[in-house]
């Protein structure tokens, strides 16, 4: 079987360092990512984006890292590239 090439797309959402502390990185992608292209298919949630860097970044609704689904329970927000606990 032969496939087609695969567009490259970029800012598809945010790989983060969990701001708890933990040392697990995190992942949030972006229902309207930065190339324009369509959110990316995957099966967990995705948070609407404004803002082109981290600097100006926010992110919606908050960051939950449920624990019962691997997470160590951190919750906060990212408004405009400040990230804060819930």
């Amino acid at each position: 079987m032969q496939g087609n090439p695969v567009r490259a797309r970029k800012g598809i959402g945010l790989t983060f360092n969990c701001p708890c502390g933990c040392l697990v990185r995190g992942f949030v992608s972006f229902t309207n990512p930065l190339d324009g292209g369509p959110a990316v298919e995957l099966e967990r949630p995705h948070w609407d984006r404004t803002g082109e860097t981290f600097k100006n970044l926010t992110l919606s609704p908050s960051i939950h890292r449920v624990k019962e689904k691997g997470g160590c329970g951190w919750h906060g927000f990212i408004t405009n590239g400040n990230v804060t606990n819930a």
